[in-house]
C-alpha cells in the first residue's frame, strides 16, 4: 500500500498532465485562501476529530471558484484541502492512520467519480 502523501503526489501529477500546471496552480491558490477550508481545518483542530471526504467537497462546493467546476477540478481541490489537513494538522496529532488516510482519498475520487457520470 502506498503512503497517502505518495498518493497525493500521484494523484496531482497525473491531473497536471492532463489539465496543465495553469490550471493546477489556480486550483491550488483557490483552496489556500479559502475561508471554507480554513474553517474545516480550524474546526477540525478545535473539535479534536478528522474531516471526512463529504466534509472536504461540501467545503469546496460552498466556494465560488468550485460550485460550477468540473468534477476533476474538485476532486484536485479536494485533495489539496485534504492534503493541507493532514499536513496542518494530522501528520503532528494523528487523527487518521494511514489505512484511514488513503480511505478518505479514495472517497473523495470515487464522490467525484460519481458526479461525472451524472452528467
Amino acid at each position: 500500500m502506498r503512503s497517502i502523501l505518495e498518493n497525493i503526489y500521484l494523484f496531482k501529477t497525473g491531473f497536471i498532465e492532463n489539465y496543465g500546471r495553469k490550471k493546477y496552480d489556480q486550483i491550488s491558490s483557490k483552496v489556500y485562501s479559502s475561508s471554507k477550508i480554513a474553517k474545516l481545518i480550524s474546526a477540525s483542530n478545535i473539535k479534536l476529530i478528522a474531516p471526512n471526504k463529504n466534509d472536504f467537497l461540501y467545503a469546496l462546493n460552498e466556494t465560488i471558484y468550485f460550485i460550477f467546476s468540473k468534477p476533476d477540478t474538485l476532486a484536485m481541490g479536494s485533495i489539496l484541502a485534504f492534503e493541507l489537513w493532514h499536513k496542518t494538522l494530522n501528520a503532528d496529532y494523528s487523527y487518521l492512520n494511514e489505512v484511514e488516510l488513503n480511505i478518505v482519498f479514495e472517497g473523495i475520487i470515487e464522490e467525484c467519480e460519481k458526479m461525472k457520470l451524472r452528467k
